[in-house]
């Protein structure tokens, strides 16, 4: 007889970078991310990319979020040594992995609208 897994139906990391439609570019940029965590509370949290592409991103969170969750992601950029205001784009959970005290979570872009500006990072 043939044993079955509980995780039969999900990606090994491997398999998952392989469905990837695009290259993602290690970079560290300062966002916000906001939504609701797993309890349905809402949350928001600035942290850092890991990597970007033009559909998506990873980030670590403090907070845990479900699989599928939607968040909206704002890029934190400097202008002239202040903040300025970018809007939010939203983006869906595509996978979730626990780390010893965070939370890692790639995620793909629902808008059109371009979040990432590459030409001013080259």
């Amino acid at each position: 007889m043939a044993s079955t897994s509980a995780n039969s139906g999900l990606l090994s990391p491997v398999q998952y970078r392989e469905k990837r439609r695009e290259p993602r570019v290690a970079l560290e940029l300062p966002i916000e991310v906001s939504g609701f965590n797993h309890t349905g509370r809402f949350f928001t949290e600035i942290t850092l990319t890991s990597n970007v592409s033009d559909n998506g991103c990873g980030f670590g969170l403090h907070t845990e979020v479900d699989n599928d969750a939607v968040v909206a992601i704002r890029p934190i950029q400097q202008q002239e040594g202040a903040p300025c205001e970018v809007r939010r784009v939203l983006f869906r959970v595509a996978h979730v992995r626990q780390t010893e005290d965070a939370w890692t979570l790639g995620a793909a872009k629902l808008d059109q609208d371009k979040v990432w500006s590459f030409d001013s990072l080259r």
